[in-house]
């Protein structure tokens, strides 16, 4: 088959520096919401420039469909490997470049504010959250020589209210680990949230905070959208299961204090009169506070992340009636027809894979209510 894809090259400041790049040998890449994506890029030494490589050049990567061609996304060169294998008197030189997506700006930076101060403590709708303490620390709010909004030319969008309401506390803590903790809190208070770093065009970029879904419902039943129906046939990799072996119904949280004195909170989960024996109790020391709203939302938190749970897992095959680019995109919720139940799940992320010979595009689906 023909190059599917083309990659420009950029320097730090976003201006291309190299003509469009086709003789590379394959191509393997990852988008991911609430995530850092990757991309692989693999050259033939034979067609490869030396000068090419920099710490921290922007890989622009654009993918044909049809007889247009789309911006799939921007990534940062984080490593190069340059490897010979020889077998039978021949050898094979190849290089590759290990890239991480736009998201990867989060992992760079920290909450740059100490405990209990306004900067580190927070309280509000979950995207507003977010938006806040990326604004603060990687925005126009953060001192410049932190700024990458004046370094790319980089929005932020998402301060809509749209999350459920948390308190969280973030002295020090990594941003994009953080990001994914505020999600998490509004997830378990029952608003799924969805942030991403993506292009605009090949030199513009948004950060943006949404309430789930992040694209389009496509799930049947869905109203005014193409409905997506992925059958067995249409799937990979499939994984059912249902699992409460470690299921907590009723968490106690102590917070600081000494014995008597300790806050201890408690907290009861819905599915514990599931059964008459189904009060499974759990402690969770957290003393570095004795904030009751914080408090609570660790012993919301834990009993979130130890509930039964039904899981469904699988892998949608790029095919006529699921096609990647034309009848889903990330962050869409489809449907999928499973053991005679229909399941409506989530494209968590997008992997790609091409060479010579063939592409592969595959969804990676979650069921929607985990």
């Amino acid at each position: 088959m023909h190059n599917r894809y083309v990659v420009y090259l950029r320097n730090a400041l976003g201006e291309r520096i190299a003509q469009p790049l086709l003789k590379f040998r394959s191509i393997h890449w990852v988008r991911r919401l609430n995530g850092v994506g990757l991309c692989d890029v693999v050259f033939n030494w034979s067609d490869y420039n030396p000068d090419w490589y920099a710490k921290d050049r922007m890989v622009e990567l654009y993918r044909y469909l049809g007889s247009t061609i789309e911006l799939v996304q921007i990534y940062f060169i984080r490593a190069l490997e340059d490897r010979t294998v020889d077998t039978a008197g021949v050898s094979d030189r190849v290089i590759t470049w290990r890239c991480l997506d736009l998201n990867y700006l989060l992992e760079r930076r920290i909450i740059d504010a100490p405990a209990g101060t306004a900067g580190a403590v927070k309280t509000g709708c979950a995207d507003d959250v977010i938006y806040e303490y990326v604004d603060e620390n990687l925005g126009n709010s953060a001192v410049v020589a932190r700024r990458y909004t004046s370094l790319l030319n980089l929005t932020l969008q998402g301060n809509n209210s749209a999350g459920a309401t948390v308190k969280h506390a973030a002295n020090y803590g990594r941003l994009l680990h953080v990001c994914q903790q505020v999600a998490d809190k509004s997830a378990q208070a029952g608003t799924k949230v969805r942030f991403n770093i993506y292009p605009t065009t090949s030199n513009t970029y948004v950060f943006d905070v949404r309430a789930y879904p992040w694209g389009v419902d496509r799930s049947v039943g869905a109203s005014g959208q193409v409905n997506v129906m992925a059958r067995t046939r249409g799937l990979r990799n499939i994984a059912y299961s249902e699992d409460a072996t470690s299921e907590v119904t009723y968490a106690y949280v102590g917070g600081s204090g000494r014995e008597g004195d300790r806050v201890v909170r408690e907290m009861e989960a819905d599915a514990l009169g599931d059964s008459p024996f189904n009060r499974n109790e759990a402690f969770y020391p957290y003393t570095n506070t004795a904030d009751t709203d914080i408090l609570d939302d660790h012993a919301r938190a834990k009993l979130w992340e130890n509930k039964a749970r039904v899981n469904l897992t699988a892998e949608l095959v790029d095919q006529p009636g699921t096609r990647y680019g034309v009848d889903w995109e990330i962050g869409d919720v489809v449907s999928v027809n499973y053991r005679e139940r229909v399941f409506d799940v989530e494209v968590y992320a997008v992997e790609g894979e091409w060479d010579a010979r063939d592409e592969i595009i595959t969804a990676r689906l979650r069921y929607a209510e985990q």
